[in-house]
């Protein structure tokens, strides 16, 4: 079976630059997604999409198993509810009752307390402000006189209560320039100058000059900014300086609190340390952790901490009327860190976390605070975006390997693998060891790789099938060409050894009948006798090797499997007898039509079974899928022997014993090897009744025949006598031809 599928060629040894042309074509393609997705986290892992992208992934994971959060945690916020404003009067309060707060709370001894409020602008419900509001008339000037002779115009209440206990007031960084005055606090340096990693901010909202010098600290209470506004991280350090200025490092509010409980006469201690080799930018610099008092925060680069919520816990909270009214036992405060903020709908400063979309920002400070005191150390280190890179390269190496080489379902099975192993690190990752490891861009990845792959795949196994039907038309049915196209890679076109029945069948005479016809009409000869024969194979399922003017070659058992291919052969060559037997009469008919002289025609079939060779044997230039080894040649001698012995179908003893619902009857040995041969004589239900008594009768004959014994003619007169012998007498006399010579 040839045909043209190329332009020919010179064929050699490809060079290394088409070997890597090759290659690059290949692998390029399907990689080149995975290869997108790590450069792409390389170069912008803190891009917003991305960002966002793993940070549903992290949130998910704390949705899943949130921090345990135990009533022995030293946190407590003091809630300025929607009860309380119910019970003491609306917001704004004055100072007095906020300081009668703060006293209520001194008195108790937490280790620190904390205003998550600002107080930047006077009390304008204090003395003075209230005196100020009245006109002016000498009753307000001996009401001043007596207020101030008792110093409760110069005095603020809540300054006076910070003065009493470790308090904590809050300010709040901000974007433009402010009057900042003097902080009270800001960091001792360990190593090369972080400012240019942490936040930065123009200004600061201070509180007021009287509580700044009352508080032992001043905290801000700004928040780091978050895609989609959500409070994941909580910052311990920030600067404050407008351009053109140096700017100071200040504490968050979580800072301040934790150093007056632990370490109210140290300053905290920021450890830089250059970072080049994590984020490829030359004298990078990063926060390595914050050092309060004895212990060590390890923060991320810019100086913040990655919280690990727990969610609302109502034991966490304590309503400040409670504490107004002395409903509160002292150990429930005594030691503790203390946050005082306001959970009221018109006063809370609402910020979403991965487990609540509104939570009171106190509340988020209270859960920054628990998560560094518990020892939680929730990361994404630094080198957590080249970590996925890798994977994203090497999954997706191995996803695009599987998608071009392996079947559809096999390369499918191989993602969901790779992806359920990628979810199940990035998990366990934050489940045993608190890493956040981004299961979502590799798997986008691997998914790209795969589909890259699939494509290429589908378009190379799409080329496969048209090269098969192309290269298989008119070698096999339609049916069967189809059904090789959709597994192309099954066929074995490099070469396979296998078992095959083999039909050589040849036109005897019709040389001579060409060569003595004009050209057309030797043509329309050979295609009237050639094109019912190949049919007729292929509709028996027969893979046709070579077809030419005399005859044709045919096996079963490749490219497809065929577990009868013994007895299709033989049933082809009844059915290759009919069909010859209609076009040799039509032939006839029409050379009587044309007044021509119809020499008879005759066709031969050779049939055998063995081990034999099938591939595409042709070269760079053209298809040849075929057969070779001995059943062929053996085919196309018994096919050449019919001529001589007058039968029309002789086969090979193997095929014959594969075939046992045919009845073939046993000629004798023949050929230099003397293999025994035999006719295909019919199938067994349109035997003869009496079969036994020709059989009989033909072995005798074969018998005398090979003694040249003097019955050897009556014996054959016998056996061509009988009706299943009638076509045998040229056979007999061939045989006793044989055996004179052999006797001679």
């Amino acid at each position: 079976m040839r045909g043209s599928l190329a332009a020919p060629e010179p064929s050699r040894a490809p060079s290394r630059i088409q070997r890597l042309r090759a290659f690059l074509v290949t692998w390029l393609p399907p990689f080149s997604p995975a290869l997108a997705v790590a450069l792409a986290l390389v170069l912008f892992s803190g891009a917003g999409p991305l960002e966002r992208a793993r940070n549903l992934a992290f949130d998910q994971f704390q949705r899943w198993e949130p921090r345990h959060w135990s009533y022995g945690t030293p946190v407590r916020v003091v809630d300025i509810d929607a009860e309380t404003l119910e019970r003491h009067g609306a917001w704004p309060w004055p100072r007095r009752l906020i300081g009668d707060l703060a006293e209520s709370l001194a008195a108790a001894g937490p280790a620190a307390i904390a205003f998550d409020m600002l107080f930047s602008e006077p009390d304008p419900f204090a003395p003075a402000a209230l005196l100020s509001e009245l006109p002016e008339l000498p009753e307000r000037e001996i009401l001043a006189a007596a207020m101030a002779a008792r110093r409760e115009l110069s005095v603020d209440a809540l300054a006076r209560a910070f003065e009493r206990g470790p308090f904590v007031a809050s300010m709040a960084l901000a974007a433009s320039p402010t009057d900042s005055g003097a902080l009270k606090f800001d960091y001792a340096l360990e190593g090369p100058d972080p400012i240019a990693a942490v936040p930065r901010f123009a200004g600061a909202i201070l509180p007021t000059p009287e509580l700044r010098a009352a508080a032992k600290g001043v905290g801000a209470v700004n928040q780091s900014p978050e895609p989609g506004y959500v409070a994941r991280r909580g910052s311990l350090v920030m600067a404050v300086g407008p351009a053109g200025a140096n700017p100071v490092l200040v504490p968050s509010l979580a800072a301040e609190a934790l150093r007056l409980a632990f370490s109210p006469g140290e300053k905290p201690v920021v450890r830089a340390v250059e970072q080049t080799w994590l984020t490829g930018r030359p004298g990078a610099v990063g926060v390595a952790n914050v050092r309060i008092g004895d212990a060590s925060v390890p923060t991320e680069p810019d100086g913040s901490v990655r919280i690990r919520f727990s969610g609302p816990q109502a034991e966490r909270r304590i309503p400040a009327w409670r504490i107004l009214n002395g409903d509160v036992h002292r150990d429930e405060l005594l030691g503790r860190i203390l946050l005082v903020g306001s959970s009221a709908p018109e006063l809370a400063d609402m910020r979403a976390t991965p487990l609540n979309p509104a939570t009171p920002n106190v509340e988020v400070q209270a859960e920054l605070l628990e998560h560094l005191l518990g020892g939680s150390r929730l990361s994404r280190p630094p080198w957590a975006a080249k970590a996925e890179a890798l994977a994203v390269l090497l999954l997706g190496a191995a996803i695009a390997f599987c998608a071009v080489r392996l079947r559809a379902t096999e390369a499918a099975l191989a993602l969901a693998v790779a992806l359920a192993l990628t979810a199940e690190t990035s998990w366990l990752l934050f489940q045993r060891m608190e890493l956040l490891f981004d299961p979502l861009t590799p798997s986008a990845g691997m998914i790209g790789a795969w589909a890259a792959g699939a494509v290429i795949a589908r378009r190379r196994n799409d080329r496969e099938r048209r090269f098969v039907r192309e290269a298989f038309r008119g070698a096999l049915a339609p049916a069967l060409v189809e059904e090789v196209a959709q597994a192309p890679a099954a066929i074995g076109l490099d070469g396979r050894r296998i078992e095959a029945s083999v039909l050589c069948c040849v036109v005897h005479g019709l040389d001579q009948r060409v060569a003595a016809l004009a050209p057309e009409d030797a043509i329309a000869l050979i295609r009237a006798l050639q094109s019912p024969l190949a049919a007729t194979a292929l509709a028996h399922g027969a893979t046709i090797a070579r077809q030419d003017d005399f005859g044709l070659v045919a096996f079963w058992n490749a490219p497809l499997p065929e577990p009868r291919h013994a007895e299709r052969a033989c049933e082809t060559a009844f059915a290759l007898m009919r069909a010859f037997a209609r076009a040799e009469a039509f032939v006839a008919l029409e050379s009587a039509r044309r007044g021509e002289n119809h020499a008879h025609l005759r066709l031969g079939i050779g049939l055998t079974t063995g081990r034999a060779l099938v591939g595409d044997m042709g070269g760079p230039e053209r298809f040849d899928y075929a057969i070779r080894g001995e059943p062929v040649a053996a085919a196309a001698r018994l096919a050449a022997l019919t001529e001589i012995c007058d039968l029309p179908a002789l086969a090979g003893s193997a095929l014959a014993a594969q075939a046992p619902d045919l009845f073939f009857v046993g000629l004798g040995p023949w050929g230099p090897d003397g293999e025994p041969i035999f006719a295909l004589h019919a199938k067994k239900e349109m035997q003869d009744k009496d079969i036994k008594a020709f059989l009989e009768i033909h072995n005798q004959a074969l018998a005398a025949i090979a003694r040249q014994s003097p019955q050897a003619q009556a014996l054959m007169r016998r056996a061509v006598a009988h009706p299943a012998g009638a076509g045998y007498s040229d056979f007999y006399r061939w045989r006793m031809r044989l055996a004179a010579l052999s006797g001679g």
